[in-house]
């Protein structure tokens, strides 16, 4: 059986798809992950990595790229950062991995609700290697990523949707939560 690299060295395609069963247990099981507290859309994980969620509006000239409607007028990208710098690709074990975004999209669902004018999201998984930063997004983290907010957009109503996403390329996804009414 072909080995390929992980987090933990070279484990077989059997070994990855355990553990990403594993995972998806885990965040079927979402509610009984507890978040870390946050405030002013900042938290400190266990590791002591400072994280800080911004949201900042799409321009209207990236929405034939996102292929969202140009009538969405409060569009946001949502990243992260840690401790500073923008990148998600540090290394974590999947159970901090899903504590993190656990936190992320529970920030989410309170900025959506604090705001009130929000009318989409944007999401992006980081890859991990930094040479592919801006050429490839990570598809494991990605669904990851997708499971989690998905579990938690159920909080914000059933007029938001999800829509995947490409952009220039099937190496650069992501996807797009939509306000189905505006």
């Amino acid at each position: 059986m072909s080995k390929i690299d992980s987090d933990k060295g070279k484990i077989t395609l059997l070994e990855m798809r355990t553990q990403y069963l594993h995972i998806l247990k885990e965040v079927g099981d979402l509610e009984n992950v507890e978040a870390y507290p946050y405030e002013n859309n900042s938290f400190t994980t266990d590791e002591n990595w400072k994280l800080k969620v911004d949201f900042d509006i799409i321009p209207f000239a990236q929405f034939e790229q996102l292929n969202l409607p140009t009538k969405r007028r409060n569009t946001y990208n949502v990243s992260y950062d840690v401790n500073g710098e923008q990148s998600q690709y540090k290394k974590t074990t999947y159970k901090q991995l899903i504590r993190i975004l656990k936190t992320v999209s529970d920030i989410v669902v309170d900025f959506v609700k604090d705001k009130g004018t929000v009318e989409a999201l944007g999401f992006l998984a980081a890859n991990k290697d930094p040479q592919k930063l801006i050429t490839h997004t990570d598809p494991q983290k990605s669904a990851i990523y997708k499971a989690i907010i998905v579990k938690s957009i159920s909080k914000l109503g059933p007029e938001w949707k999800l829509r995947e996403i490409e952009i220039g390329g099937p190496e650069f996804k992501g996807f797009v939560l939509i306000k189905t009414k505006i």
